[in-house]
């Protein structure tokens, strides 16, 4: 079987994470797989090369080359003639769906990873869903929402409900396993005394993400904790980003430690004491999901799906508000540190059973049977 996904780019991201944990977890099996970014390559697309993918970028830029990059795709779903198109998310779903239908393709997949973009979304992309959401009767014939809440928002939206289905990240146990005896050495390696509590918080540089939120909140925790140090990861987020240190109260700046996009993230996670999501929107939120297995006590806004990932295992609290996260992050801090340790391993025990890689891979063989009864078996 002969799969084309096409994307909007291949930045680090959470779809990219999971397309890229997809087409590696196929590398022995009777699947093959081709890339294309309808931007460019960024960094997950060339780790995709560096394994032997076969990764193109059409270099859309915007209106001014679409029908260029339009025309160019169209050439090589005509030559390739896969067995199936899968797309992610709204952009590529509008133009590589319309394309592939258009170039003769009958098995097309699209690809829903977000829930509520009207937190932060730019209008273009509002406009694309719901040019979408008409489409998604003509184009596709199964949608992949990212998790549940993606589906009934998007059912909600207009969406044909009867050919969406949900399959979450799967998390790739192994990787994050070779990590998780290396806190002191890691925080060593960060400067991190045995004292310091360390919060982690992982994302890019967006106001879906709420980093101004978490920076915010990390100012006042600061006036009631001496210990507390903030590790922050993510695209854009460095303190060069004048939007960002313009948020840090000076007396509190040396609590910050920003890295930007880093490719080490299992050895960062187990730097951690505590981690939290401050996201205002979610789809299946993947940094969450790391950081649990990882072992981590975890603070998360109720947003996408992290009250159905998380569960019991750490605390949920209302998104866009700087209140609920300072509660829940001071209820997080003062519990003991065995109670923390405690919570990070039921986090932990719940990836794994739940959400591992295997589950989330056999869920897409089935909906790629389901689209072509063709047979996936690894």
């Amino acid at each position: 079987m002969h799969i084309i996904h096409i994307i909007i780019g291949l930045n680090t991201g959470g779809a990219e994470k999971m397309l890229l944990r997809l087409v590696k977890a196929h590398s022995n099996s009777n699947i093959t797989h081709q890339i294309i970014s309808l931007t460019d390559i960024g960094d997950v697309g060339e780790e995709m090369k560096d394994l032997g993918f076969d990764v193109k970028s059409l270099g859309l830029t915007g209106y001014k080359n679409i029908l260029k990059v339009s025309f160019m795709l169209f050439t090589i779903l005509r030559e390739s003639r896969p067995d199936i198109v899968q797309t992610w998310m709204y952009h590529a779903d509008l133009i590589g769906g319309v394309v592939a239908k258009i170039s003769g393709v009958e098995n097309i997949i699209w690809g829903i990873r977000s829930s509520d973009i009207t937190q932060g979304g730019s209008r273009l992309t509002i406009f694309l869903r719901w040019v979408c959401s008409k489409l998604s009767y003509f184009i596709p014939k199964l949608i992949i929402c990212a998790g549940d809440n993606s589906r009934i928002t998007h059912e909600s939206l207009g969406y044909k409900s009867s050919i969406m289905r949900s399959i979450p990240n799967g998390f790739d146990v192994k990787i994050f396993l070779n990590q998780n005896d290396s806190y002191h050495i890691n925080r060593k390696l960060l400067n991190y005394a045995h004292e310091d509590i360390v919060i982690g918080w992982v994302g890019r540089f967006n106001h879906i993400k709420g980093p101004d939120i978490f920076i915010k909140t990390a100012n006042m925790l600061s006036e009631k904790f001496n210990n507390l140090k903030f590790l922050i990861i993510g695209n854009e987020m460095t303190k060069g980003n004048s939007k960002i240190s313009d948020l840090i109260e000076n007396e509190h700046s040396n609590k910050f430690n920003f890295l930007g996009q880093r490719q080490d993230m299992p050895e960062l996670f187990s730097a951690m004491d505590i981690f939290c999501l401050s996201s205002r929107s979610e789809g299946f939120p993947n940094a969450l999901g790391e950081a649990m297995l990882m072992k981590k006590a975890c603070v998360a806004t109720d947003a996408g799906d992290s009250r159905l990932l998380l569960d019991e295992t750490g605390i949920i609290v209302k998104k866009n508000s700087i209140d609920s996260l300072f509660y829940g992050l001071n209820q997080m801090i003062c519990l003991n540190e065995k109670k923390r340790l405690e919570l990070g391993q039921k986090a932990h025990n719940r990836i794994v059973e739940n959400y591992n890689l295997e589950k989330c891979i056999n869920r897409f063989n089935e909906i790629y049977k389901e689209v072509t009864d063709f047979n996936t078996s690894l």
